[in-house]
């Protein structure tokens, strides 16, 4: 499931005329936070735990006010930048709770983060880290691949050290 075709059809369906059902649906939280704005403005969205979002189409929105959560894939490049190059950081205005894996895999292998409620803190950690096991690599290269580009390959290489 895709993330943006989700958020697509969400956006189309909450204007068409009856009831649309996402099947097997994206649900990282920009869905939930586009329903929670879009319910805001006089849609009917409900989104099920099971992959499944039901819309029912209405004619018009009304006003409201909503905060854009923040970009999670922006905040955990910075918070990886930060414990690759062991610099004391602070990533804010974000909502940890949506880097939970990111954090805990970063925290396993050694890295000295402290979180609060909207503000991720990373303090200078020894000198190297150690995978538990390289089950975590994929995700930490897939979120690094921009910042690895302009990195020294010795400065990345030594970070990331087989225990």
């Amino acid at each position: 499931p895709s993330v943006g075709a989700t958020e697509n059809i969400m956006m189309a369906a909450v204007k068409a005329k009856g009831k649309t059902i996402i099947e097997n649906a994206a649900m990282e939280p920009e869905i939930a936070d586009l329903a929670y704005s879009l319910n805001k403005m006089g849609s009917k969205i409900n989104i099920t735990n099971k992959g499944i979002i039901k819309i029912t189409g209405v004619e018009k929105f009304n006003k409201a006010n909503h905060k854009i959560m923040s970009d999670r894939i922006v905040a955990g490049t910075f918070v990886i930048a930060a414990v690759m190059l062991n610099k004391k950081f602070k990533v804010k205005e974000v909502e940890p709770q949506n880097l939970k894996a990111l954090i805990s895999s970063l925290k396993e292998m050694g890295a000295n983060i402290k979180v609060e409620k909207n503000i991720i803190h990373i303090n200078k950690s020894r000198s190297t880290y150690s995978l538990s096991s390289y089950k975590e690599l994929p995700l930490l290269i897939n979120d690094t691949n921009n910042i690895i580009e302009y990195l020294d390959d010795d400065t990345s290489i030594q970070k990331i050290k087989k225990r």
